[in-house]
């Protein structure tokens, strides 16, 4: 064989080399540009049972919801908008933190045209919403934020003894794919008079 042979094949192995790497690097980007955020959402009732029950003796209690946010895509999200939709008939919701204490993101709720579900499931409810944002969604950590609003049960002597809430839950931001404008979570709040 000769030399020009040796370095003309040598020259060829080195060309596609190059080309697999580069082929490489160019599925990574494409990759990285392809994924996008996913956010699973969970809600609770603080204090509730294990059928997800608040019961109280009060008529009035003070009800707190935990909203748990994780990021189960495959990229971070930047700026996270949380927009939390409750009855516009509640007298007061405010941000708060796990144990009830006020927090620096309490601003009051602003009206929406945007309907809840009724106890039929109907979207006649009219409402307002809170809204919070996070700097940063990572892909390991789970957020949890808590909103707190009252619930006037009915009298005693009609013979209820429970209120529902509905309350949506909207999360949103730029790293959800191009045909998901936001991840919505419907919940009921259920509070109960015991006796």
């Amino acid at each position: 064989m000769s030399a020009s042979l040796i370095v003309a094949l040598a020259s060829l192995a080195l060309a596609i080399i190059g080309v697999y790497f580069a082929w490489r690097a160019h599925q990574a980007r494409k990759r990285d540009r392809d994924a996008r955020a996913r956010f699973a959402v969970t809600i609770r009732t603080v204090d509730a049972d294990e059928h997800g029950i608040r019961w109280t003796d009060a008529a009035k209690q003070n009800t707190r919801i935990g909203i748990g946010i994780k990021n189960v895509g495959e990229k971070a999200a930047g700026p996270t908008l949380i927009n939390v939709v409750v009855p516009a008939s509640l007298e007061y919701a405010r941000w708060s933190g796990p144990g009830g204490e006020e927090t620096p993101a309490g601003q009051m709720a602003a009206p929406t045209d945007e309907l809840l579900p009724d106890a039929h499931g109907r979207e006649t409810v009219s409402s307002k919403f809170l809204s919070m944002t996070l700097g940063h969604v990572g892909l390991r950590p789970h957020y949890e934020k808590f909103l707190q609003f009252p619930v006037d049960l009915p009298p005693r002597e009609s013979g209820l003894k429970q209120t529902t809430v509905p309350v949506r839950v909207k999360v949103q931001a730029d790293e959800l794919p191009d045909d998901v404008d936001e991840h919505a979570v419907d919940y009921t709040v259920h509070v109960v008079r015991r006796g």
